[in-house]
């Protein structure tokens, strides 16, 4: 199915009257019939978008009756909105100021003459600040001067008060906010003189039960006005609108009613799987006008949409996304009514929300089913694998799904694996059990405890089938009894070691805890698992606890921290199995600073060798140094030693030449001969000695490989670990030969050679190369190829090798570097007629001469040189982007070739190894006719010119046997106009 969210963002704006008490006097309204009642006044304040002073605005509608004209009550465009109040968000609103002296205009607008009964005046005010002092702003007046009520309004620590009364003010204890638009409400009985008021954050139809401020008998009077006060000083600051006069509330109130939503769904509990439900929906208008509302109803992804039972017209659904705009008139209801596919799980709670916004109101409502619960049967099986239950008990099996009853479980004939299988678990519940030792010698409390500490919980799925479980018995508490400190000898056991622990309910009883594995350990470091470790047994009880005791046998020399630890989970395939690691003070978590100390003395002497790493080079007539570095440690733990006596044995081939020691050494390095030093000063415990040995690797040695140097220490009375008393160390010796060596050698021979790049990998295939020294060169191939620049020196240790005829340096490869780079190799020039006869096989080689035999370019091809001497082969791979005839070269043409002279079975060949290497040159001759004598006979005439840099001796011109004419043929590097003489 493919689901779709539609995701809305309603505004629910639901009034929530704020009515706080203070109980002085007119008594809870009933609400009764009435007869008809009338609105003797509503002011909105629509007076255009012009602001002003109150008085000129509205047309004589709003008078001053005191102190006209000084800072007159203002007019502003924008008004007061509280949703559903009667004369909310229509017009303007009036503003009362705060500023501007002791004195400013009130002013009252007038209604039908009220004497007797109870009127009600309803205003929206924001008032945005206010003095301590307090002042009322807003009354009811009658002809002449008695105001009657007052609404008043302070500031008390920074929140703002509203009051009532008639000369003076009563008010309230609850806070209100600045800034914030609220409806005030007060009620007068013109008969009695009682008043109350309401204030609100939101209106209400029936009149609140408690007002906010409650005042008997504040004096009788007939209203015909309502009048909006500046006062004095202490006056506040205020915006006041929507202003309503009646004699019920109701009316001055002017409830518009709401837009509201209900949801039900049938069935609604324990609905087949994928059954149908039904869900209806009704959208009710109570307001006194029609209403555009937009419904949407989001289906959850457990059902899906299924067909309408009603519809509303223009309802329409897509993706399981219910939606319809459209009126709903006032004071009637529209229903939505249709069936829906459960497509969800077993125990489903589906929870479907349908929400509306209209112009005032939005809402939602949420429906609710569940669906049957899906059950299954689940076989417990119980594997003790550490024998905690003995030979002969029972095991019960007790949980929430039959009342923690003892339900016992079948035994196999070893009485290690327990099950028992229940039936009709709830799939997606979860259920807490344990697993119980029926046997009566034990106690209740470890009958729960003694195969798992604290309750086990299984969620059950529809594919649980069988829950494997093992013991599962938690450590705790555990502490290293005694000794502090131990001390022994290498190799040899200590004192014995205790240990405590505590399992709930398992080492309780009198006697071993069953099944609890406990061992004693030392080592170095932080991570104790690492340590070594050894086996405890039962000692004794020690109350709750039980006391294991065992030793070490240390076999490393040394201080080293030592601890208990205990496991009851230990059991092979237990996945509970993990070690409570104890120390001296018992409390978690462990700690280094905590554990024993254990001394191991040692009588220990010990050497180390290490040689370079890089490989040594020896070439005819040349050696190579070789530095060694020999360490001597006394790891003897309390015994200094004197004197140390150390021997070595060079590798043929190799001679001693100096040492830094400080102590002369005897011998010649031979097996025969050793060198021998002897150091007479004591080396403390912990305490070392290293000095260098150079030796020379000497032409004498021929064959490439690891030559191995032995050293060996010894003192007197000899040590407790002689293993440790002879160090070895080898360095790689390489011989370097001529190119011209390795090409003469034998295939599979390994060779040492150095030598330049004179092309890299990728040239003619991805894994050639080649080299060349002052020998001659050769073509190297193996993989993965290096990356090697032209110019770059190297040094390469590989096998001989060949194919078809072409020599090569081949895998196995023992060793390459490069050494450093520099200019490229410059190519050897040769006659034509020499590359045939292979004897410049392996040389980059230049020759010049005329072309022929050159065809199309394409592909691999092939062409001939020829300077007069014979043809050179040259073969050209179409890799290396050499396209003569992209140059403009044709067969007679006079040329350069660079390349690799090679040989490909039985052709000797020069190949290429970039555009550059072929250049077409032009030969041109010159002759100088002598027609006026001028050269006598015997002197040489030369040739001069911008292609041989001017020199007067560069080229010699030929004479005829008559010194009348002179000629040389000169080949131009480029086309193009020289000058010479």
């Amino acid at each position: 199915m493919n689901r779709k969210l539609l995701t809305l963002t309603l505004s629910l704006l639901l009034g929530l009257a704020a009515v706080v008490a203070v109980a002085l006097g007119i008594a809870a309204p009933q609400r009764t019939a009435q007869a008809q009642s009338t609105l003797l006044l509503e002011e909105n304040f629509d007076y255009g978008d012009t602001p002003g002073n109150l008085t000129a605005v509205s047309n004589g509608n709003w008078v001053a009756h005191s102190a006209t004209g000084t800072v007159p009550v203002q007019y502003v465009p924008t008004g007061l909105s509280m949703p559903k109040y009667g004369s909310s968000g229509i017009g303007g609103a009036a503003t009362i100021t705060s500023a501007g002296g002791s004195s400013a205009e009130d002013v009252n607008r007038s209604f039908e003459n009220q004497t007797s009964g109870i009127v009600y005046l309803a205003a929206l005010v924001n008032v945005t600040n206010a003095s301590s002092g307090g002042d009322y702003f807003l009354h009811l007046k009658d002809a002449g001067t008695n105001f009657r009520p007052r609404i008043w309004a302070r500031d008390h620590s920074g929140v703002l008060r509203f009051g009532l009364g008639g000369t003076s003010a009563t008010y309230s204890t609850a806070n209100f906010n600045y800034n914030t638009t609220y409806l005030v409400v007060a009620k007068y009985n013109l008969t009695t003189g009682d008043a109350a008021l309401y204030v609100l954050d939101a209106p209400v139809p029936d009149e609140p039960p408690t007002p906010l401020v409650s005042l008997n008998n504040i004096g009788s009077q007939t209203v015909q006005g309502v009048a909006i006060r500046q006062g004095g000083t202490s006056r506040p600051a205020v915006i006041i609108d929507g202003i309503r006069v009646a004699t019920t509330w109701e009316d001055a109130i002017g409830y518009t009613g709401e837009v509201s939503i209900t949801k039900n769904v049938a069935p609604d509990t324990d609905v087949p799987y994928h059954s149908t439900v039904t869900y209806t929906i009704v959208l009710s208008n109570g307001r006194a006008v029609n209403d555009t509302v937009l419904f949407t109803d989001t289906l959850p992804a457990e059902v899906d949409f299924g067909a309408w039972i009603e519809r509303p017209e223009g309802a329409t659904v897509n993706n399981d996304v219910i939606t319809w705009t459209g009126t709903v008139t006032a004071g009637t209801a529209i229903t939505f009514s249709f069936t829906a596919q459960h497509v969800g799980g077993y125990g489903d709670v589906v929870t479907n929300t349908a929400e509306f916004s209209g112009t005032y109101d939005a809402g939602t409502a949420q429906a609710v089913f569940t669906v049957e619960k899906l059950t299954t049967d689940v076989t417990f099986v119980y594997h003790d694998l550490e024998d905690a239950v003995l030979s002969g008990e029972t095991v019960c099996l007790r949980g929430d799904f039959n009342s923690w009853n003892c339900a016992t479980m079948n035994a196999d004939p070893d009485n290690t694996v327990f099950s028992l299988t229940v039936s009709g678990l709830t799939v997606g519940q979860s259920y807490q059990y344990k697993y119980y030792v029926n046997f009566t010698a034990l106690n209740e409390n470890s009958r729960w405890d003694m195969l798992n500490t604290a309750n086990r919980v299984l969620t059950v799925t529809s594919s649980t089938g069988t829950v494997h479980d093992h013991r599962n018995v938690v450590v705790s508490w555990a502490n290293l009894q005694w000794p502090p400190t131990l001390q022994t000898n290498i190799n040899q056991p200590t004192d014995h070691v205790y240990g405590r622990v505590y399992i709930q309910n398992v080492t309780n009883p009198t006697g071993e805890g069953r099944g609890i594995r406990a061992e004693v350990g030392y080592g170095t470091g932080d991570n104790p698992a690492a340590w070594t470790w050894f086996p405890m047994t039962y000692n004794v009880d020690n109350g709750n606890n039980d006391e294991f005791m065992g030793v070490m046998t240390p076999t490393a020399g040394g201080v080293f921290s030592y601890a208990v630890r205990f496991d009851g989970n230990w059991g092979p395939g237990n996945p509970n199995a993990g070690w409570t690691y104890a120390d001296r003070d018992g409390s978690p978590p462990f700690s280094l600073d905590q554990t024993g100390v254990l001394t191991v003395v040692l009588y220990d002497v010990a050497v180390s060798k290490a040689a370079p790493t890089e490989p040594v080079v020896v070439r005819d007539g040349e050696g190579a140094l070789v530095t060694y570095t020999l360490t001597i440690e006394n790891r003897s733990t309390i015994t200094p030693v004197a004197p140390i006596t150390l021997t070595d044995v060079l590798p043929e081939g190799f001679v001693y030449v100096s040492d830094d020691s400080g102590v002369a050494p005897s011998g010649s390095g031979t097996a025969a001969d050793p060198l021998v030093w002897v150091f007479s000063d004591s080396l403390d415990p912990s305490a070392s000695l290293s000095f260098h040995l150079v030796v020379s690797a000497t032409d004498a040695l021929t064959a490439r490989g690891r030559y191995t140097n032995t050293a060996q220490v010894a003192v007197e009375g000899g040590d407790w670990i002689p293993e440790n008393d002879t160090a070895q160390a080898g360095v790689v010796v390489y011989r370097i030969v001529p190119i011209a060596v390795a090409r003469a050698g034998a295939v599979s021979e390994t060779f040492a050679v150095e030598g330049t790049v004179i092309y890299t990998p990728g040239t003619y295939n991805a894994l050639e190369w080649g080299i060349q020294d002052e020998s001659g060169g050769i073509a190297v191939y193996y993989s993965p190829a290096p990356s090697v620049s032209y110019g770059d020196r190297v040094r390469l240790v590989a096998t001989r090798g060949v194919y078809r005829n072409q020599e090569q340096m081949n895998a196995p490869v023992y060793h390459f570097s490069v050494l450093g780079s520099g200019p490229e190799v410059a190519p050897k020039p040769y006659a034509t007629g020499v590359i045939s006869t292979g004897t410049t096989e392996g040389w980059l080689v230049q020759v010049e001469g005329y072309v022929s035999g050159l065809g199309t370019c394409t592909g691999n091809y092939s062409f001939l040189v020829n300077d007069g001497s014979g043809p050179a082969y040259i073969y050209v791979d179409q890799d290396t982007g050499v396209n003569v005839c992209a140059m403009g070269i044709t067969n007679t043409d006079y040329v350069r070739v660079v390349g690799f002279s090679t040989q490909f079975d039985n052709l000797y060949e020069i190949k290429p190894r970039r555009p550059a290497d072929v250049k077409e040159l032009y030969p041109t001759t010159f002759v100088y006719h002598d027609l006026e004598d001028v050269v006598r006979s015997g002197e040489a005439v030369y040739l001069a010119g911008s292609f041989n840099g001017w020199s007067t001796t560069a080229t010699t011109m030929t004479a005829s046997s008559d010194f009348s004419v002179f000629s040389v043929t000169v080949v131009l590097e480029n086309s193009g106009t020289y000058e010479y003489k």
